[in-house]
């Protein structure tokens, strides 16, 4: 399909994806309550061994190579014609990832209930344990992992003890396509729809949680990694990564956002 064709989706989870072609298209940094904006087309520092990604925020939660020792170099990799920041399988701790020890405060979900994220992804390299995680240096105590264990769990939120497994869809869409990941939580509904969660605008069969809150993971975002010590590094590759901190997005808002990303990687959605 040629740039920016793909199809736009409605700005309700209710219609059918694709339904509404005259929804606009939204630029991030124009809704309030962006912490967390990053580009491959912008702010990459390196192309065979990337050691920095600015954030397009405004909230300066830039990322930056942690080196575990013997795993291969974050890279800038093309895939089908797109730039993504690619990390690799390693041995644990022992891998090379992308990392930002010291978010800004509105980045934090400590303790928070809401959260609104947006990633541009693709898994022809394969693996992929854990991709993005709001974490400490203690090792295996993250507050929330999203895209954690393909095919498995999507959606990982941890609270007390434990965590809770929130979705397990098939895996088909992770072998060989570019695809736009949608997730939505809102912890202080109670209900079902605490968590949704879209692959190309088509919402997936999510479980309701009893978390309240997420764990407080302290002030890290790590992509690519279990949590700041390099455990469980695997291959993620992405292109863009949009996260709102303490707010859902409005219909129109979140119909807005797809439709950029779509646009802008020639995406269909509802597809």
């Amino acid at each position: 399909m040629p740039f920016g064709m793909g199809f736009r989706v409605s700005d309700s989870f209710d219609e059918a994806p694709g339904s509404s072609s005259g929804t606009t298209v939204i630029q991030p940094d124009s809704i309030a309550g962006l912490t967390q904006w990053y580009k491959s087309d912008v702010g990459v520092t390196g192309t065979t061994k990337v050691t920095a990604w600015a954030d397009q925020s405004g909230e300066g939660n830039g990322l930056v190579e942690f080196d575990g020792g013997t795993g291969a170099d974050v890279a800038l990799n093309d895939i089908g014609g797109i730039d993504f920041v690619q990390t690799f399988n390693a041995v644990v701790g022992e891998g090379v990832h992308l990392q930002d020890v010291a978010l800004s405060a509105a980045a934090q979900p400590d303790g928070g209930t809401q959260l609104h994220f947006f990633a541009v992804v693709n898994q022809t390299s394969g693996g992929g344990q854990v991709f993005f995680n709001w974490t400490n240096s203690v090792a295996g105590t993250p507050g929330l992992s999203l895209l954690s264990q393909p095919g498995e769990a999507i959606i990982r939120i941890h609270h007390g003890a434990g965590f809770e497994n929130v979705i397990s869809p098939t895996d088909s869409w992770l072998l060989s396509e570019t695809v736009i990941v949608e997730c939505e939580i809102d912890l202080s509904l109670g209900t079902s729809d605490e968590v949704k969660l879209t692959i190309n605008d088509f919402e997936q069969t999510t479980s309701a949680v009893t978390a309240t809150t997420f764990n407080t993971p302290g002030d890290g975002f790590v992509l690519g990694a279990q949590d700041e010590n390099a455990d469980n590094t695997d291959s993620t590759a992405s292109a863009e990564i949009i996260v709102y901190n303490g707010k859902v997005l409005t219909s129109g808002e979140r119909a807005g956002i797809l439709n950029y990303l779509s646009d802008k990687y020639s995406i269909t959605l509802g597809a």
